[in-house]
């Protein structure tokens, strides 16, 4: 699980961002992830985001979208449960309280076998 995805006009134009997550995930502080501009701060907020879910196996993939100071993100599963979108939703919720200057836009959507919208950089998070 190693797909490298570029944001646009960002310093920090090529993450490994499911390698960046699992470093952040485990508690390794990464220096060059320290937010410069707000293009820097949705980068991290997706990264975040990414080393939150990525432990849940009901999650097959998420794809993502920045767009000023928003970012859509997708999240996929094949089978919804109140427990998994509890846990889901508990993610989101954290990500929007701790990050006041970006603006989020979450979707769950219940078939990993949909495709993600244009434009969207998409993560697989399968076993």
């Amino acid at each position: 699980m190693s797909q490298v995805c570029t944001i646009q006009d960002s310093p920090l134009r090529k993450i490994k961002i499911a390698e960046s997550a699992s470093a952040l995930n485990a508690g390794i502080v990464v220096s060059s992830l320290i937010p410069q501009t707000l293009s820097d701060c949705i980068t991290i907020s997706i990264i975040c985001f990414i080393a939150k879910v990525q432990h849940l196996p009901e999650i097959k993939k998420i794809a993502f979208k920045p767009k000023g100071n928003t970012v859509t993100i997708w999240t996929f599963i094949d089978e919804p449960s109140p427990k998994i979108l509890k846990k889901i939703h508990s993610i989101e919720m954290e990500m929007m309280e701790s990050m006041n200057d970006i603006t989020f836009d979450f979707t769950t959507i219940f078939s990993s076998k949909e495709p993600s919208p244009t434009g969207f950089h998409e993560i697989s998070l399968k076993s």
